[in-house]
């Protein structure tokens, strides 16, 4: 758990919760207010990988979720949570090297999520995850943007979803844009896409 309750996380180090002949473990990077930068950040083990989870809620100056060029996530879960609503809460995690197996996401307020995996990807429900104080999140399910922000979601693999995966960009004005994007595989979703 990495927890500041005023500023900006910015990590040009890894981190890194790998297990070894087991699971992979949780990793939580929450600001209170402020935004998140990360470089490697990396959740595996032979068995199963384990969890990455991001939590920002913007400041007047400071939001969103970035990383490093040439860096990237590997886990088997991945939860993005970003508050946008004092400044921006984009979440862009858009290096071609990201790899993680299932994908939730709530974002709200002034906040778009723009995210790359290097192959197949589920979006389905996230567990709840962490057991330290300030670390523990519930179940996150489907992929959210409140107001009209975008989602764009890139894979290099098949990309499915379960009724727990929807994808939904809708405002009290004007719906989002939505794009779904697969380079080498098919898009074969359970769950409903809505803007």
């Amino acid at each position: 758990l990495l927890w500041v309750t005023s500023g900006n996380i910015a990590l040009d180090g890894n981190v890194t919760a790998n297990g070894g002949t087991g699971t992979g473990g949780t990793i939580t990077l929450r600001t209170d207010a402020g935004s998140i930068n990360v470089n490697n950040v990396s959740s595996t083990g032979t068995t199963a990988g384990g969890t990455v989870q991001m939590t920002a809620t913007a400041s007047a100056t400071a939001g969103g979720i970035t990383q490093d060029a040439s860096s990237a996530i590997t886990a088997r879960y991945l939860r993005l949570l970003s508050v946008g609503t004092l400044s921006n809460g984009d979440v862009v995690l858009t290096e071609a090297n990201n790899n993680v197996e299932i994908l939730a996401a709530a974002l709200s307020g002034v906040a778009k999520l723009d995210y790359n995996d290097l192959n197949a990807l589920a979006l389905d429900a996230v567990p709840g995850a962490g057991t330290l104080a300030g670390a523990a999140i519930v179940t996150t399910n489907d992929v959210t943007v409140a107001g009209a922000n975008t989602i764009r979601i890139k894979t290099g693999g098949n990309l499915t979803s379960t009724t727990n995966g929807d994808v939904i960009s809708t405002g009290t004005a004007d719906g989002g844009d939505v794009l779904l994007w697969v380079t080498s595989g098919n898009i074969a979703l359970d769950g409903n896409v809505t803007a």
